[in-house]
């Protein structure tokens, strides 16, 4: 299954499913857009991290709950 991000948003919110170096799964990510890509914030721990796009188009990795 596939999650559709939109070309505009401010803000998608949800949690990852698997555990990387910087998630665990569980952890809420703040997604947001910059030149550099698509920018995340850990909202247990606080870091920040670049994310695939692939990463969140994936539903078995990222399950968008809100876009903004």
């Amino acid at each position: 299954m596939k999650n559709r991000i939109p070309r505009k948003f401010n803000r998608i919110t949800g949690p990852v499913n698997i555990s990387t170096s910087h998630t665990r799964p569980g952890d809420v990510i703040h997604i947001t857009k910059n030149d550099g890509g698509y920018l995340g914030l850990n909202t247990r721990t606080g870091k920040h991290a670049y994310y695939f796009p692939a990463m969140l188009r994936n539903a078995e990795i990222f399950s968008i709950q809100e876009v903004e």
